[in-house]
């Protein structure tokens, strides 16, 4: 049966990787939802440029 001081740590190094596991989930979303806004931030400009008729672009 282990010590409670080898007991102790492994449980605080559980803890860290638990921590560092929320720390990493958190940022990937965060990378995720900017990504997304980015995305359809370009969409939406796209759409805008292409629905306005530019005389300069127009060749018709």
């Amino acid at each position: 049966m282990p010590d409670r001081g080898k007991r102790g740590k492994d449980i605080a190094i559980l803890q860290i990787g638990q921590d560092g596991y929320r720390k990493i989930s958190e940022i990937r979303n965060c990378v995720a939802w900017v990504t997304t806004k980015l995305f359809l931030h370009t969409q939406v400009w796209w759409w805008l440029e292409a629905k306005s008729s530019d005389p300069l672009l127009d060749t018709s």
